[in-house]
């Protein structure tokens, strides 16, 4: 009779480029930096690190048996309570006076408009919607070059506005 052994296969390793915190089921285990991970289990582990992204990692059947692991900082992702908390004050600040802007526009009080425009953008440099709504007016005055300006600035702080980019191709006919 011939004696087949089967080899159990090697668990799959993971590998933590920071000091985190690994809990298996109702078990948690800290490891330092660069060290490794058997996985042994078939439930899923919940990595932790201070300042950093948790993630659950699940055991699924691979060839890939080792995974190199690094969490992003949470400032990395944009979402930490600080980052939303200046856009609330930003917008708080900007859409009271946003509204005033479109309410000269719908009465066809254009240079207006465009003074408080400019001074919106004045005090808010890096909000590239107030530059597209600058571009759309000045376009509504048809003044091209200075439309096509207020645009391309707006879009050098944030090229993926479809909108801005589809009013410059417009204007320019060419695209961003």
């Amino acid at each position: 009779m011939l004696d087949f052994k089967q080899e159990k296969p090697d668990p799959p390793k993971v590998k933590f480029k920071q000091d985190v915190s690994v809990t298996i089921g109702d078990q948690k285990v800290n490891l330092a930096a660069g060290k490794t991970l058997e996985f042994t289990s078939d439930q899923p582990i919940l990595v932790e690190a201070n300042g950093r992204v948790p993630i659950f990692v699940y055991p699924v059947a691979s060839k890939n048996k080792n995974l190199n692991i690094n969490l992003p900082k949470l400032d990395e992702t944009k979402l930490n309570k600080v980052h939303f908390d200046k856009i609330n004050r930003e917008l708080d600040s900007i859409l009271p006076e946003v509204q005033q802007v479109q309410v000269m526009l719908l009465k066809r009080d254009y240079i207006n408009a465009l003074s408080k425009i400019r001074d919106l953008r004045a005090k808010h440099p890096k909000v590239a919607f107030l530059s597209f709504i600058e571009g759309s007016t000045y376009m509504i005055l048809n003044r091209k070059s200075e439309a096509i300006k207020a645009l391309n600035e707006g879009l050098q702080i944030y090229p993926d506005s479809a909108e801005a980019k589809e009013l410059y191709k417009q204007l320019t006919e060419r695209g961003f």
